[in-house]
């Protein structure tokens, strides 16, 4: 089963968490939100809807969702829908994500990796392309939980990691 969306769901907050209510119970396995305006913030709103341990979705289709990046109205929650992900990837059967698009920098990256403990999940793939990653800095989390702070002068480098990471928890990572 499919569910994809191209409305604007910039401030459906209950119709999001109706949306959510309703694929805990569903069959669908595909969920495109893609290019609908979804917000950090609305984002936020769906995944903490969602029973994932009765979820079926695998595939979820965030791709340009350029406001995922944008900071958010409540300087506090700025990350939160980032965080919220990273939780929702341990709790779910997702095997397939895509953040292609999504105005993601630096910040937002470093708090995703560092919402989740890729060991055990069922995520094979990771769509980041075409997101302004251009990062002077990228703190790489490692599997004894140490950091890798080579990434500062070469943003290749921080990919290369970002690959190596992914590669040990066989993970497909797609860049730019």
């Amino acid at each position: 089963s499919i569910v994809e969306s191209r409305g604007c769901l910039v401030h459906s907050f209950p119709q999001l968490q109706s949306l959510g209510r309703g694929l805990s119970l569903s069959a669908v396995t595909l969920l495109n939100l893609s290019d609908c305006n979804l917000t950090g913030e609305g984002l936020r709103e769906l995944l903490l809807s969602v029973d994932w341990d009765s979820c079926a979705i695998e595939i979820l289709n965030l791709s340009g969702n350029c406001q995922l990046g944008a900071p958010a109205l409540r300087p506090d929650e700025n990350d939160a829908h980032f965080i919220a992900l990273g939780e929702t990837l341990e709790a779910s059967k997702l095997t397939e994500l895509s953040l292609r698009n999504c105005g993601l920098g630096c910040s937002s990256v470093e708090t995703f990796i560092a919402s989740f403990n890729p060991a055990g999940l069922p995520l094979a793939k990771l769509d980041m392309r075409e997101n302004p990653i251009r990062m002077p800095e990228l703190i790489i989390c490692l599997t004894d939980g140490s950091t890798d702070r080579r990434a500062r002068a070469d943003p290749t480098i921080a990919q290369k990691l970002l690959t190596g990471l992914a590669a040990s928890f066989k993970i497909e990572c797609l860049f730019d």
